[in-house]
């Protein structure tokens, strides 16, 4: 079971509740946090959703005191991988173009991403639901009071046409 942002309940109730239900009252085998910065609520609540031994993999920012009783009580593993994954901030990869071998690292920042263009090329994954508004480029300043949820609903993304 994935659990991060934009997180649906499939079944009604809290988010406890139905990853209880999902995993026959185990817990999650893996927690991972998307947001823009995890706070300390947050991390007990990710924690509090693991099975023993499971693991919380923060994928973005986090300056929060660690819910240290309860991760010892599960073992519970935090780990905050790179964002690119391997070859990512390094020199040789990115710059001189020098990719690690296949035996040794399977997924690399670009194989990643290869494999990313691949599967939309052969449109397995659609970009239409992050698409869904497209205003023309003399309407940009009234797109960006509702991207900032200053006016009207507040759309995930938007397109600004310029023909």
């Amino acid at each position: 079971m994935w659990i991060g942002m934009g997180y649906r309940p499939f079944i009604l109730g809290t988010l406890e509740d139905d990853v209880a239900r999902a995993t026959g009252r185990h817990g999650a085998d893996s927690v991972f946090i998307a947001v823009g910065t995890a706070n300390s609520n947050l991390l007990n609540l990710a924690v509090g959703l693991c099975r023993l031994r499971g693991t919380v993999s923060v994928v973005s920012g986090a300056e929060a005191c660690l819910p240290r009783n309860e991760m010892f009580q599960r073992e519970v593993r935090l780990i905050v991988p790179q964002a690119g994954g391997p070859g990512r901030y390094q020199t040789d990869y990115e710059k001189e173009a020098r990719d690690y071998p296949y035996s040794e690292v399977r997924w690399t920042e670009g194989r990643n991403m290869q494999l990313y263009m691949d599967l939309l090329g052969r449109r397995y994954v659609s970009l239409e639901g992050l698409l869904p508004n497209t205003i023309p480029l003399a309407e940009a300043p009234e797109g960006y009071k509702r991207l900032q949820g200053e006016t009207g609903a507040k759309p995930l993304t938007m397109v600004i046409s310029y023909t």
